[in-house]
């Protein structure tokens, strides 16, 4: 027995040596990667480097104290299979398996220790440049100011060199953008996450893309506007970073939030291409993680659209700072929206649900509306709904706020918006659109106004009811006769008879700008979405869980 204890001792001891040895050597390769002004990291890591700094993810405030979670990811998503809400899929399980390694970087995040050294660090450099400047404005300094200058500087580099460490220690996770085809998913997995995140809610923001961009543009309008009133026109002109409107509005929703959730992230116009790479460069650097969903991998976004050499440099960042993941192919994908809705193939018979088609297709639609205002007696008035900006929509015809119903001219012939269709998304629980014609890429405008419905109805959950000579399956069409776009050469655009898959060349058929292109190009890869998101929200299977019957 006194044997086995000092044999005992020994092997502690020798694993402590170890353990001491392994971590010196950690810290000198610190040191060293600190001198390169480079972290140690492979680009498989679930932690990001930065130019200075290797940042890790919590925001610890006194609104939002840490919450740890009872179960992993994985667990809750098992435990949903089991109970009967969710169906197993084994590529939403490899995705929910790294999304668990985010979670637990999550857990062990300080964002505002980030925030405070990153300031210290900004005072120091300021400190340091203030210095040199000085130096440089004096023409024949004696050798007593020469020799203070340089001590000041010395002693600026030495506390700069000593917060440069104190920075590498901090880690950051890095966030996620998961991609694939329609309906595998996508938009469950992060909702599953933002549900269950460890980060206090008041520090995560859950957004579809329309939204956020309608958000950031609302907040760049009125940061330029108090530029111009406080400091004049001169001012509000000076584009450096102290004075950037961009910057100064990604800087105030980088102290508001600490994970920022993303669905439906693409990019089709030119100016939100620069803006978006403005906005993330910064928000990244000050420490925010993005989380996003996809129908489009890194590199095909904004693909062919206008000067987009300026906007690939955000794509390196976005895989730097964001783990790429594809969910499948179109092959090995199931749509569990048609899944859940009961519908697969609609190209035979009559449509399911509320999606009319045929010579019936305005009885039943007038017989829906009618049953609806039944249950109402006041004589409705027309309506006026606040969007924002000083606009307002109207509606005509609407019985309260549980219903209204618009002719696909009104709403997508319109000059409306994602605004205009946010807006309608929040106020009625059901709302019909009649007369939808077969949508294709010859007509962008009218074919991007109604995607745009579909997403917003879609986000407020509402009921939708649809009257059609198309059937659902039909009613996007992306390969036409005559002109067609190429996938990889804006050389080879107008090209006649041409076998790539994107179809017609609207944007240059129609005789639009070709900074349009992006946007037309966007539109063959959303068509199939809002296709399988119209199917769910005219299913049977919706309306009932929203606790409506229809006709």
């Amino acid at each position: 027995a006194v044997l086995q204890l000092l044999l005992l001792c020994i092997w502690r001891k020798s694993r402590e040596q170890e353990t001491t040895a392994r971590h010196g050597r950690a810290r000198m390769t610190a040191a060293a990667c600190c001198r390169r002004g480079v972290g140690p990291l492979r680009s498989s890591s679930i932690y990001s480097s930065h130019a200075h700094v290797r940042r890790s993810w919590y925001h610890a405030t006194a609104c939002s104290p840490t919450r740890r979670r009872a179960m992993s990811l994985a667990d809750v998503y098992e435990r949903r299979v089991g109970e009967g809400c969710l169906q197993f899929d084994p590529l939403q399980k490899v995705a929910i398996s790294k999304l668990d390694k985010l979670q637990s970087a999550l857990d062990n995040y300080n964002h505002s220790e980030f925030l405070a050294k990153l300031a210290k660090l900004a005072k120091l450099r300021e400190n340091e440049r203030s210095i040199a400047s000085k130096s440089r404005d004096t023409s024949k300094p004696s050798a007593i100011s020469a020799d203070a200058s340089k001590a000041s500087s010395l002693s600026s580099s030495s506390k700069v060199a000593a917060a440069t460490p104190l920075l590498h220690d901090l880690r950051l996770p890095r966030g996620f953008y998961i991609h694939g085809p329609v309906g595998s998913g996508k938009s469950l997995l992060l909702d599953l996450f933002h549900q269950n995140s460890s980060i206090s809610s008041c520090k995560k923001r859950r957004l579809h893309f329309h939204a956020f961009l309608q958000d950031i543009h609302r907040r760049i309008h009125a940061v330029n506007k108090k530029l111009l009133d406080d400091h004049g026109r001169s001012f509000h002109v000076d584009t450096c970073r102290s004075r950037n409107p961009i910057l100064l509005v990604a800087q105030e929703v980088s102290s508001e939030i600490t994970l920022l959730f993303l669905d439906e992230f693409q990019v089709t116009d030119v100016a939100d291409a620069m803006i978006l790479k403005q906005f993330f460069d910064e928000l990244w650097r000050r420490g925010v993680v993005v989380i996003a969903t996809s129908n489009r991998p890194p590199e095909k976004l904004y693909e062919g659209g206008l000067n987009r050499s300026f906007f690939l440099p955000f794509i390196d960042r976005l895989r730097r700072y964001c783990v790429v993941h594809r969910m499948g192919d179109e092959s090995d994908s199931t749509d569990y929206r048609r899944v859940k809705a009961g519908i697969d193939h609609l190209k035979s018979g009559f449509a399911e649900g509320h999606f009319f088609v045929g010579p019936e297709a305005a009885t039943r639609i007038d017989g829906l509306f009618l049953s609806c205002m039944e249950s109402y007696d006041e004589q409705q008035r027309g309506l006026e709904l606040e969007i924002g900006f000083g606009r307002t929509v109207s509606i005509e015809r609407y019985v309260s706020n549980k219903i209204a119903r618009f002719t696909f001219d009104e709403l997508c012939k319109a000059e409306l918006g994602s605004n205009e269709y946010h807006a309608i998304a929040n106020h009625f629980q059901i709302v019909v659109i009649e007369n939808i014609p077969q949508l294709s890429l010859e007509f962008p405008d009218q074919a991007r106004r109604f995607i745009t419905l579909v997403d917003e109805l879609y986000e407020g959950g509402c009921c939708v009811a649809c009257s059609s000579e198309i059937m659902p399956d039909d009613l996007f069409v992306v390969r036409r006769e005559g002109i067609h776009v190429s996938s990889t050469d804006e050389e080879t655009l107008s090209r006649p008879n041409s076998n790539n898959i994107l179809a017609v060349d609207a944007a240059q058929s129609q005789g639009k700008p070709l900074s349009a292109l992006a946007s037309v190009r966007e539109l063959a890869f959303a068509f199939k979405r809002a296709e399988s998101r119209l199917v769910e929200l005219t299913s049977f299977a919706f309306w009932k869980e929203k606790g409506h019957t229809g006709s």
